[in-house]
């Protein structure tokens, strides 16, 4: 393929999905959450606060997708109804504080409500990450370029595309950051820094960059983005009065309160040892699991044999980032993981592909 028409179907296979993920916006929980945290930037407090929220996302979301989201259960109906219970989530959301000063920066530039702000940022980060994808493993064939683009929707970038949550800005970054940091440590360093603005628990991403960079024999950058990143991450969790890890862990895999603030810690271990027993259940059942066995499987039969350094440096960022994320958080949501169980994926393709092509020159 030529150049252009290399460049080409990436942007277009992005630009297809942005419009599928505009077109299709969930109206999940979290949308209520980061409507909340712009509002609460803007200066609202409390029933103002509480009051703006559902009023603008009833005014947006489909009848039955905002009954959903106020009547489903018991815990939506409590916070529909308290701005107390709604203030309370508050740090959960805040502390994405990329994220969020993202949206009320496109909100106020494009004279757009921070609901629409959020799913418009949404597809436009999945659209983005598809691309860069594509980009990356310099595809060569057209149908190549499509199964890897159904590997990237199979693992869940349609699905992220939808939803009001900031994973597919995660995923951007991350597979920026993973594409780069080799070839372009300052925009590499710059990111790494940032990731924890964006998702608190994507540091475990920017201390495994950092990691690589110093067995490559580097030492003031690697030591810059471990002390930066942390300092970002303490810095977002004290600024918005974050609850801390093992309540945010109690809350998710515990018990649901409409009241987090008030939550106790468990202290008997064996609630506990069921949300891992559960968590990695999950996990071995997830589809991304067989993805990323052959993902190891191939690399450590065929490809680990040639000692490409950039090779063995991805599987170790893939996997233990997947694995150190469920080690602290052990609850396998997909669209956590869909890049790396995308970059899995089209690693698969693409070195299974390569080696057929070079058995074919060498038999011709």
């Amino acid at each position: 393929m030529t150049s252009r028409f290399q460049t080409s179907i990436p942007l277009l296979l992005g630009v297809l999905l942005t419009v599928y993920g505009v077109t299709h916006a969930a109206f999940n929980w979290d949308i209520i959450g980061y409507v909340a945290a712009v509002n609460y930037e803007n200066g609202l407090r409390n029933e103002a606060l509480h009051k703006a929220t559902y009023s603008e996302i009833q005014s947006e979301a489909p009848p039955n997708l905002y009954h959903d989201l106020t009547e489903a259960n018991n815990y939506r109906q409590t916070v529909a109804r308290s701005s107390e219970s709604l203030s309370q989530h508050l740090p959960f959301y805040s502390i994405r504080a990329a994220y969020v000063s993202l949206i009320r920066f496109s909100s106020w530039f494009f004279n757009i409500s921070s609901t629409h702000a959020i799913i418009i940022l949404s597809s436009i980060f999945a659209g983005a990450s598809l691309a860069i994808l594509l980009t990356a493993f310099n595809l060569n064939s057209v149908f190549i370029s499509l199964l890897c683009t159904l590997i990237a929707i199979a693992a869940g970038f349609s699905e992220i595309s939808t939803l009001a949550t900031p994973d597919s800005m995660a995923a951007t970054l991350s597979l920026a950051l993973i594409f780069t940091y080799r070839k372009r440590p300052n925009i590499a360093t710059l990111i790494a820094i940032s990731l924890p603005l964006v998702r608190t628990d994507f540091i475990i991403l920017s201390g495994l960059i950092a990691f690589c960079l110093f067995l490559q024999g580097q030492r003031l950058r690697p030591a810059t983005i471990a002390l930066c990143s942390f300092s970002a991450y303490l810095t977002v969790n004290n600024v918005y009065s974050n609850y801390g890890y093992l309540k945010i862990f109690n809350f998710t895999l515990l018990e649901i309160n409409p009241f987090p603030a008030q939550m106790k810690i468990e202290e008997n271990w064996l609630p506990y040892v069921k949300a891992y027993y559960n968590g990695f259940a999950s996990f071995l059942k997830s589809k991304h699991f067989l993805v990323y066995i052959a993902y190891f499987a191939f690399w450590f039969k065929v490809i680990r044999r040639k000692r490409i350094q950039a090779s063995n440096e991805q599987v170790f960022i893939v996997l233990s980032f997947t694995l150190l994320h469920m080690l602290f958080f052990p609850a396998y949501y997909e669209r956590f993981f869909a890049w790396c169980a995308t970059i899995a994926g089209l690693q698969l393709v693409t070195w299974i592909y390569e080696l057929k092509t070079q058995k074919t020159k060498d038999i011709n």
